[in-house]
């Protein structure tokens, strides 16, 4: 029997290049909500506007965040917009989702 979830949500590490290079990469445990088929057609992915309103409806939580000071950042909605206004972030989150996505594919 199939349980249905009809408000799906789903943890994946996601692996952080810095925007550099330079540096080592960092990685933020983020919980995402799943999208319906249908829903997630109606974002544009190759804009930056499009990326953050993608992200805005599929990412919960973030974790494992620090401050410059390395205080641990607690996850709010202002951290997550604060986040997505940088590309190299924003490209990660997108390819967490669907990095998340197609192992849960390919584990069924």
């Amino acid at each position: 029997m199939l349980k249905f979830i009809r408000e799906p949500r789903f943890a994946h590490v996601v692996t952080v290049k810095a925007a550099s290079g330079d540096e080592p990469a960092q990685t933020i445990r983020t919980v995402y909500r799943g999208l319906h088929d249908d829903e997630a057609r109606t974002f544009d992915l190759t804009s930056a506007e499009g990326e953050k309103a993608f992200l805005r409806a599929v990412v919960a939580e973030v974790h494992d965040i620090q401050d410059e000071d390395g205080e641990e950042l607690r996850s709010s909605p202002e951290l997550i917009e604060a986040l997505l206004g940088w590309g190299y972030i924003r490209y990660a989150l997108v390819n967490g989702y669907f990095e998340a996505q197609l192992k849960a594919r390919l584990g069924n």
